[in-house]
């Protein structure tokens, strides 16, 4: 992701630095990080274990990886989305460390789409929030939400092809290679995502 004075490798906290992980383009830092997101989507119950005949007559998304590097202070390297190079290196590196997130695709390339919602407030609310703080003496506080959409039920079926290293497991514990997730939380890349976290 390219941002406004920042460069590959720079260290800069408010920008966000999720890149896609290619296809069989893992390191072992990448794979420690993809485990531990899938530890925690067990932990969370995020999804429920269906047969492809299940899914009949419903849409089937895919999933993809995105990754990013958090420093030890808490800020993210900006990576280039295709430099698989520096990618390589970076996930080489001691000092950083990899997370995971699993995302929807059922975003489609220059789709026109007027039912989106993103829950982010304009920069003009945040100053009128400010302005009322100073002159009435409100403390004011900055917080975020971990794993925010994990946290809402699922409210439409949604049936979702897991990755590849869970159905690796899955299929070593004798599962079948053909079963699907059908989603019981909300994940990020599914449109309705941001407002359903939003409503609940």
């Amino acid at each position: 992701l390219e941002e406004k004075g920042a460069t590959e490798g720079s260290l800069d906290v408010e920008d966000t630095a999720w890149v896609d992980v290619p296809q069989g383009f893992e390191t072992p830092a990448i794979k420690v990080g993809i485990e531990k997101e899938l530890n925690l989507a067990d932990e969370w119950e995020i999804y429920d274990v269906k047969s492809r005949e299940d899914a009949y007559g419903f849409s089937l998304e895919d999933t993809r990886w995105v990754i990013r590097f958090d420093a030890e202070d808490g800020s993210s390297v900006i990576v280039q989305p295709n430099d698989l190079e520096a990618i390589e290196r970076l996930a080489q590196q001691k000092d950083l460390v990899v997370r995971a997130r699993l995302t929807v695709r059922q975003y489609r390339w220059r789709e026109q789409r007027e039912d989106l919602f993103s829950p982010a407030s304009m920069q003009n609310t945040g100053r009128l929030v400010d302005l009322y703080a100073v002159k009435f003496g409100w403390p004011t506080f900055t917080s975020d939400a971990t794993r925010a959409f994990w946290q809402v039920p699922q409210t439409e079926k949604c049936f979702v092809k897991p990755p590849a290293e869970w159905m690796e497991r899955h299929v070593a514990a004798g599962g079948s290679e053909t079963d699907l997730w059908l989603l019981k939380r909300w994940l990020y890349g599914q449109r309705k995502a941001p407002q359903a976290w939003t409503d609940w």
